[in-house]
């Protein structure tokens, strides 16, 4: 039984999978498609097809390496280190020996990238 995608994005993925580009309104749109219903998968399905077709299955390993964890009051909505994420319940900064250990792991590991993170009350 094949259910059908809400027309509008349908509409906007068929678009978009015919490298068309999509304008503002129609990228908002494909932001506030709820989470596990089949409009999010068809556009992760495009998403990925996308990818693989314009980049050639050419991924990139970036290694993201936190400075220091804690439930950080800064609370920005797209960050794990929250208070209101609830996973860190501790305040840990990182040995410079460790920053360096996993800097080195990860270029045995042939990352593209390497990123140091922070929280918001990171002392500069």
């Amino acid at each position: 039984m094949k259910q059908e995608l809400e027309p509008r994005i349908a509409e906007i993925l068929k678009k978009a999978l015919d490298i068309v580009p999509v304008n503002r309104e129609e990228a908002l749109t494909l932001m506030r498609v709820p989470l596990h219903t089949k409009e999010c998968y068809a556009l992760m399905e495009a998403a990925n097809r996308l990818s693989r077709s314009q980049f050639g299955n050419k991924g990139e390993n970036h290694y993201h390496i936190g400075l220091n964890v804690e439930p950080c009051p800064m609370d920005c909505l797209f960050c794990s280190l929250t208070r209101k994420a609830g996973i860190f319940k501790e305040k840990i900064e990182f040995s410079m020996d460790q920053i360096v250990a996993w800097t080195r792991k990860a270029e045995e590991h042939g990352t593209d990238g390497l990123n140091l993170m922070i929280t918001g009350t990171y002392p500069f």
